[in-house]
């Protein structure tokens, strides 16, 4: 396999393009079907025409997919016009008929399994999903970050609704995995060593049903471990980055966020044996959604998605 290329340079005022297409630009999206995780198989695209950005669920018991697409508005509750939706029993997408296309997620756990996390999220085609074709390659350059002056991952979301009722866990939500009820908001970024083998998940809080009592808020300066072995992953609120919390009175906030600083700083003091020199590491991938856990509700929207570095 011809994996994409590794950018080396000097740091400049040159901005770089990482994604070959901002976005997603129309209603085009691939899906991964799959009901229980990511496993490389892609449907589609759906809304006709080609795509660099595709939907994938982690832990949903139903399939998403063409059999459950339907052109037009149905139940999305977006404003502006729709063009597909696909709905099955825990899960909607709805994509826009406008240029750049939004993108609408509703997850509802009220008949899920307490102890498991249900994820919905988007995200660009890398290397990995290369066999689609070479036209939809999405992630242009992975860049190195010790070689970067910033990165700057912008976006539009807005949170549409929420509700979180008490059936795996009470008041407040901060048990351990099976007893509680949340949903949160992310944005995230994927990055991978160049050497070694290691993966590492930033995510970025946008909301967090749990607020500060859980330590789980979008205001958290700090960065959060949830895996301290590779791979490695961690949370830290957008407020660390300069951004503010969206919320059911925000309406649709921009980000553009320089994520560089903090994802610096995080490396440089990562837990066990993870390499701490940013200058082993690159970016591959990114995603963007919602996830949740329990008797809970939530619809978020996406739009105009980007990453750039100099």
């Amino acid at each position: 396999m011809k994996l994409l290329p590794i950018l080396t340079f000097a740091v400049s005022c040159l901005a770089l393009d990482i994604l070959s297409e901002p976005g997603p630009k129309t209603s085009s999206l691939w899906m991964a079907p799959n009901p229980l995780a990511w496993n490389g198989t892609l449907e589609g695209p759906l809304g006709g025409g080609n795509s660099s950005w595709f939907v994938v669920q982690w832990n949903n018991p139903t399939a998403i997919g063409g059999s459950g697409y339907s052109p037009g508005r149905g139940s999305c509750t977006m404003s502006q016009p729709v063009a597909w939706h696909i709905v099955n029993d825990n899960i909607r997408i709805c994509a826009s008929a406008t240029t750049p296309s939004i993108i609408e997620f509703a997850q509802s756990g009220d008949n899920l399994q307490c102890g498991l996390e249900y994820d919905l999220f988007i995200t660009p085609l890398g290397f990995q999903q290369k066999p689609y074709g070479t036209n939809w390659m999405n992630f242009a350059i992975e860049p190195v970050l010790g070689q970067l002056g910033e990165m700057i991952f912008s976006f539009g979301a807005e949170l549409k609704y929420f509700n979180i009722a008490q059936r795996c866990g009470s008041f407040p939500q901060c048990g351990i995995s099976g007893h509680v009820d949340y949903a949160y908001a992310t944005a995230a970024l994927v990055l991978s060593s160049i050497e070694g083998g290691q993966t590492l998940f930033v995510q970025i809080a946008l909301w967090d049903s749990r607020g500060d009592q859980c330590g789980q808020s979008c205001h958290q300066q700090q960065e959060q471990w949830f895996f301290s072995t590779n791979p490695f992953g961690f949370n830290i609120g957008v407020g660390a980055m300069g951004g503010g919390c969206i919320g059911v009175n925000t309406g649709r906030i921009q980000f553009n966020l320089n994520v560089l600083p903090a994802i610096k700083e995080a490396i440089a003091s990562g837990p066990g044996n993870m390499i701490r020199d940013p200058t082993k590491w690159k970016v591959g991938s990114l995603y963007i959604g919602t996830g949740m856990q329990g008797a809970a509700d939530v619809v978020l929207l996406v739009d105009s998605i980007n990453l750039t570095a100099q």
